[in-house]
């Protein structure tokens, strides 16, 4: 039965590379860190990781072989080749692969991985389809405790780097810092800013979705240099604390409050816990510095306690505002609204699709009139603007079928807004795509008539499919 099992051996090996590799790409996604791969796990797709019907089945054929008193090691080990051959036919099948991106750490992990596999083989050679069972019922355990004490040096690391970034922000005595957080319009909010003030200055801008402390302490310390005027800095954060270790390492003069919302609201445990951290932000303001907030979200009167700036700016569209917007009206893929900063007005026009982005342009325009641009010149600069790749971006396809891709991202807030931007479209046949709500444990919304949808286990990526006769929105 040798050959049996060197057989049953290759089929492990092949169906492991695709387990590790899956099991690494979740680790990657959650950014390793034990709180959200925790959170995942209580959704349905994490919960398939450690309890599907593979894993069961194999541990099934571990209570055979206990039973059996080792009499049928032989008939095990073809049953579980066949097994394993048949699952990872049906993987590839379905192409439910998934790679991590290509990094050092993990390739570490991946390697380590597979070297306290061999490892267990190598110790427990005299009872190889016992180890081979129990590896593959264990897996997860194992893939989790690699992350884990791979994750020691790199804190270490972490460490060192974000040191060095915070000497480095301390030299640069011109440089002027713009913080930019929120539950939803952090990017966009971030991108528009930089679209402007690149006319006028020399700016740098997190890139991408960057928003944690190690990658923005990388930005300081591989795009800043002393000709640098602005650095517009997005900040995110998963619980309380984190957004105020950014602002320790850029320490930010000016800082954007778009919006709070039950985004990431499993992590955070409260909202009470969302709004403290958001305005961590305001709260590390110095006392000549700007707290521009939006006054349009009930929750940014609340962060607006801890605000430690002299100068507070409310921009929004209801009520009284600092900064308001009226005339709101998307012509097209136009869109159109005015601006009122005291006594002065403008006229705007920017080429994005969606209303809702009006909020975020507002704070981006206040950001830019503060600066030293004029009204007249913001509006000339705004229409350079354009949304974050995958953000109410509108594709033609065939037989008459439009495509909204809104994937880029997604909370309660902005799925409102890309249903009301569809619905505003009144096209015969439109497919919405976006991004399945993560991290917001029970909190449920009304968003079609009659409906509560629940957010907690929405999978990563589903499309409405939206007809002409798409029902009434609650706003």
């Amino acid at each position: 039965m040798g050959n049996i099992y060197l057989l049953v051996f290759g089929v492990w090996f092949l169906a492991s590379v695709r387990e590790i590799l899956g099991l690494s790409y979740f680790w990657q996604l959650k950014e390793y860190r034990v709180d959200r791969m925790n959170d995942f796990l209580k959704t349905s797709k994490g919960f398939g990781l450690i309890l599907s019907l593979n894993n069961l089945v194999r541990l099934s054929l571990v209570v055979v072989l206990f039973l059996s008193m080792d009499a049928m090691n032989s008939w095990s080990a073809v049953g579980l080749g066949i097994f394993t051959l048949l699952m990872l036919g049906y993987g590839l099948k379905t192409k439910k692969l998934y790679r991590p991106k290509k990094t050092f750490r993990i390739m570490i992990i991946i390697f380590g991985a597979y070297v306290m596999e061999i490892l267990a083989f190598v110790i427990f050679r005299d009872h190889f389809l016992w180890v081979l069972l129990l590896l593959e019922v264990i897996r997860p355990l194992l893939v989790s405790m690699v992350v884990l004490l791979v994750g020691i040096p790199f804190k270490f690391a972490k460490r060192h780097v974000i040191r060095k970034a915070t000497r480095k922000r301390k030299s640069l005595k011109n440089l002027k810092v713009i913080g930019i957080t929120g539950s939803y319009g952090k990017t966009s909010t971030k991108e528009f800013l930089y679209d402007i003030l690149k006319n006028e200055y020399k700016v740098v801008r997190t890139p991408k979705n960057v928003n944690v402390d190690i990658g923005v302490a990388r930005t300081v310390l591989n795009d800043l240099d002393e000709d640098t005027e602005i650095f517009v800095v997005e900040m995110g954060a998963y619980k309380k604390k984190e957004i105020d270790d950014i602002c320790g390492i850029v320490s930010p003069s000016i800082g954007i409050l778009t919006g709070i919302n039950e985004q990431h609201l499993s992590l955070f445990g409260s909202i009470e816990n969302t709004i403290r951290a958001k305005a961590e932000l305001l709260a590390s303001l110095p006392k000549n510095g700007v707290a521009i907030v939006n006054w349009d979200n009930e929750n940014c009167h609340k962060a607006l306690k801890f605000n430690n700036a002299d100068e507070v700016v409310k921009y929004g569209m209801d009520g009284e505002r600092d900064v308001k917007a009226t005339g709101v009206e998307q012509d097209g893929a136009l869109l159109k609204f005015n601006v009122h900063i005291g006594e002065e007005s403008e006229k705007f026009e920017v080429g994005v699709l969606g209303k809702h982005y009006v909020q975020n342009l507002l704070g981006t325009i206040y950001c830019a009139y503060k600066l030293g641009l004029s009204l007249k010149e913001i509006s000339q600069y705004v229409k350079s603007c354009r949304v974050v790749e995958q953000s109410l971006e509108l594709f033609d396809g065939k037989d008459d079928i439009r495509i909204l891709d809104d994937s880029y991202n997604s909370n309660p807030d902005g799925f409102i807004a890309a249903l009301k931007t569809a619905k505003a479209l009144k096209s015969k046949r439109l497919i919405l795509v976006t991004m399945g709500m993560l991290e917001l444990a029970t909190f449920a919304i009304n968003i079609l008539t009659g409906s509560n949808i629940s957010y907690q286990r929405i999978p990563l990526r589903f499309f409405f499919t939206l007809a002409s006769s798409f029902p009434a929105i609650n706003s």
